[in-house]
């Protein structure tokens, strides 16, 4: 199985890119435009998806699990840190800057990455890891029974 399961922040976890594409309409897509988000406000607006900090929290009683997440700004980086750590207590957040590839950044062979945005996935598998998509099934434990990876109370029984 995987050493280490990889989970994006944005769309996957909390549902940031409602607020961002927002912003896009407002104020066009330019890297100006991330950057000066105020991610604090954002996030203490946006809603978590499907319970899924929860089942990370789940998920860390058995795997090693990091937060990989692209940023544009060095606030970003922080007010996401800051809401993961209230949240989750010892879970590693890898703060990606945005003109990075996530399979650059850290190691993909054998590795589990559970992204929203497809290109990383793409990018992922090519790099010899295990890419899943979030898509429909917005549940992490969902996506992640479907490759062995069992989490729910009544799967340790």
């Amino acid at each position: 199985m995987c050493s280490i399961i990889y989970v994006d922040f944005d769309g996957v976890l909390v549902d940031t890119p409602k607020f961002i594409n927002r912003e896009i309409t407002k104020y066009g897509n330019s890297d100006d435009v991330f950057k000066r988000f105020q991610w604090k406000y954002f996030l203490q607006n946006c809603n978590e998806i499907c319970n899924n900090l929860f089942y990370i929290k789940e998920i860390t009683k058995k795997y090693k699990v990091v937060i990989l997440t692209h940023v544009y700004s060095i606030n970003e980086k922080i007010e996401k840190e800051k809401y993961i750590f209230s949240r989750l207590q010892n879970i590693e957040v890898i703060s990606v800057p945005y003109f990075v590839e996530k399979n650059n950044m850290v190691n993909p062979k054998g590795n589990i990455l559970i992204d929203d945005y497809k290109k990383n996935i793409n990018k992922w598998i090519e790099s010899g890891g295990i890419g899943i998509y979030l898509n429909n099934e917005k549940r992490i434990d969902k996506l992640l029974a479907n490759y062995g990876v069992l989490i729910c109370e009544e799967e340790r029984a």
